[in-house]
């Protein structure tokens, strides 16, 4: 007899996780759907369609184009931009600084420049906020642009490179790494392919 209740049990908790597992993939699946992933070199332009940054929707025409990646030591981070204040623990941290490209062909809206992600084969960076309005003076405080119609302007997206998120071997030797422009986009995730020079 206990058995039979032992196994009837087991047999509800078995269907009770079925169906747990059914729901949750289920709604996970609607909610964060994976989106197809397209892959571009360096030097390549990339039309994106970016997120509106002043409520307009009429924001494709925009494209980037990633020029050049450099990794610099604090050192060469305080040569270029003296009034960066940079804080202790922050010592052993490097920054890249990925140069592109921006353009807008017929847009009227803006895009975010804090919207793009850099990361390594498994290591997400963070964009350095602060950097991105010293690097940029065009940007005037802001995190995002505007850009005229048929205009290009080249831009700077320092991303800070904290020494505790590599292994050893792979913070000596990061101008061997591969880095991953992401541009996320409504259904649609570009990433951009690039290596230091």
């Amino acid at each position: 007899m206990k058995k039979k209740y032992l196994f009837i049990a087991l047999a509800l908790i078995w269907v009770f996780v079925v169906w747990r597992y059914v729901v949750v993939n289920e709604y996970y699946n609607q909610e964060y759907p994976e989106y197809p992933e397209e892959i571009f070199s360096q030097g390549e332009e990339v039309a994106i369609y970016a997120n509106p940054i002043d409520g307009n929707t009429n924001i494709d025409g925009y494209s980037i184009q990633v020029d050049q990646l450099e990794i610099i030591t604090q050192e060469e981070l305080k040569r270029r931009w003296p009034e960066y204040q940079l804080i202790d623990k922050m010592a052993r941290d490097k920054f890249a600084l990925v140069s592109v490209t921006l353009g807008n062909s017929f847009s009227d809206g803006g895009i975010m420049l804090t919207d793009m992600l850099l990361h390594t084969q498994d290591t997400p960076l963070t964009m350095n906020w602060e950097l991105l309005l010293m690097a940029n003076p065009i940007l005037a405080g802001n995190y995002g642009i505007i850009l005229p119609h048929e205009a290009q302007c080249q831009l700077v997206l320092p991303f800070t490179l904290n020494a505790s998120l590599f292994r050893s071997a792979s913070w000596k030797n990061l101008n061997q790494c591969q880095f991953y422009l992401r541009v996320n986009e409504p259904e649609m995730v570009k990433t951009i392919h690039i290596m230091c020079k």
